[in-house]
């Protein structure tokens, strides 16, 4: 759903917001991917307590001086980690880049605190960063995925790995 925000002004979509379109994620899917859902929990009336236990502190950019590195930048419709102003894993200027986009559109980005990505270590002493995602299937669990970095930043240098879950046997 990301590249809604990227298509032309303009763009004549009708009949896709009212589902005439057959589509395998409906379009209101949009609202729950959006980095920007934290800034809302409170006025859905709904609990949402892993969540907001798990998650990151996760507030409105327009709060957080660029300077404050306890906090990092996030695009609201971003994917694969690109824009994620992670300090040392991208260069000066990206990291200006992105600081005058959080600026100049704020409603586009989100502050979350950062978390200190512990690396994993492999027996000849590389070190790697790793993200597990969940599949879900309404509401059910269906599967993983994963992807592994050398860098703290889990982004489209990343590799696509197998998650394998050891069962117990039937026996």
């Amino acid at each position: 759903m990301e590249w809604l925000v990227n298509l032309p002004k303009g763009s004549n979509w009708d009949g896709y917001y009212d589902t005439k379109t057959t589509s395998c994620n409906h379009p209101v899917s949009i609202f729950a991917q959006s980095k920007r859902l934290p800034l809302v929990w409170d006025k859905l009336g709904i609990p949402i307590l892993t969540w907001k236990k798990l998650l990151p502190a996760t507030v409105d950019p327009r709060l957080i001086a660029k300077e404050d590195e306890d906090f990092i930048f996030k695009p609201a419709l971003g994917r694969v980690g690109e824009d994620i102003s992670i300090k040392g894993t991208m260069s000066e200027k990206e990291l200006e880049n992105i600081y005058k986009s959080v600026r100049r559109h704020p409603k586009d980005w989100v502050a979350q605190h950062l978390f200190k990505s512990k690396p994993l270590l492999t027996d000849d002493g590389e070190s790697f960063h790793l993200c597990i995602g969940v599949f879900t299937v309404n509401g059910k669990g269906a599967g993983f995925y994963g992807r592994i970095s050398p860098y703290p930043r889990i982004d489209a240098r990343a590799e696509e790995i197998p998650i394998l879950v050891r069962g117990e046997k039937n026996e």
